[in-house]
């Protein structure tokens, strides 16, 4: 059996395909998931368990959902206006998909557009309000002005934990010192929207996202990591949210642990689910034990 690399090397174990640590504006999405080097979003399956993360890195890729399809499309009529042909395609209405021809037409347009999100007429309609909205916000707006650079890649040697880290953040601008992201949500309502940043731990990216550009010189520390949060439903409001600093941080101590259990699992070559020596404990939420005992005293 051969012996498991040293965690810090396991990143590099494609080197071939992994270019040096830098900023790289034109790499095509495909060619940056190929980069062997972890990502927040990696490391946020991992604090769901290991064994997420093991099965997302050797399960092959499925058809993206109409969710994803339309923030692939959202993004890109935001940050590409003069160029979102390269990445979306709208299938055009007359190929009806529950005839035989109209299947047959259908599974030549995507052969056709096989590199490019496939939209139908009304998911093209969807993302060119949401995106139209965005436009109209004052704020969003001077925020994307602010931050010029759009889908860089970004590659870079973790400061804590010597391994390779990538990140393609939406956009950053080095002369106000921001870092942008776009998110699509049901709720872009400042209550709503922060529970959605502590479910999905967008502050964790954010983390991710300062550290990289920091560590190659393109931030400095005191960035800003700021949120344009757009509805997909009418009337498609927007949200500009700038995150707690304090809050980042915290982002960066979960960012810490993942990668140390990261290390861990790859050296021992061990991916744990959530039980596995034994059984544990389950008490109820807080929230809860909270309405029982209020229902008690009622």
């Amino acid at each position: 059996m051969e012996t498991p690399r040293p965690a810090r090397y396991l990143a590099y174990m494609t080197i071939k395909s992994t270019p040096p640590s830098g900023v790289y504006p034109d790499v095509p999405f495909s060619e940056y998931l190929e980069w062997d080097a972890i990502s927040s979003h990696d490391l946020m399956k991992m604090m769901r368990s290991p064994a997420h993360y093991r099965y997302s890195k050797d399960a092959q890729r499925g058809e993206p959902s109409a969710a994803m399809r339309l923030g692939t499309a959202v993004h890109a009529y935001i940050l590409e206006e003069n160029d979102v042909s390269d990445d979306v395609a709208v299938l055009p209405p007359d190929i009806n998909r529950r005839t035989k021809a109209g299947k047959e037409d259908y599974a030549i347009f995507c052969a056709d557009n096989s590199s490019r999100t496939i939209l139908t007429l009304d998911e093209h309609q969807k993302a060119s309000n949401m995106a139209d909205t965005v436009f109209a916000c004052r704020a969003a707006q001077v925020t994307l002005d602010a931050a010029p650079h759009r889908e860089h890649s970004l590659l870079w040697e973790c400061p804590t934990s010597g391994l390779a880290a990538r990140g393609r953040p939406d956009a950053y601008g080095p002369d106000h010192n921001i870092v942008v992201d776009i998110k699509t949500t049901a709720d872009a309502s400042p209550h709503a929207f922060a529970k959605s940043v502590a479910n999905f731990k967008y502050h964790v990216q954010a983390f991710a996202y300062m550290n990289g550009l920091q560590a190659l010189g393109k931030l400095d520390d005191s960035c800003q990591f700021i949120i344009i949060a757009v509805e997909s439903s009418a009337p498609y409001t927007v949200g500009v949210y700038a995150l707690d600093r304090s809050d980042v941080e915290l982002g960066g101590q979960l960012y810490a642990e993942a990668t140390a259990k990261y290390m861990e699992c790859a050296h021992s070559d061990v991916w744990p689910g959530y039980s596995e020596d034994k059984i544990e404990v389950l008490p109820l939420p807080t929230w809860a034990r909270k309405n029982y005992d209020r229902n008690q005293e009622d």
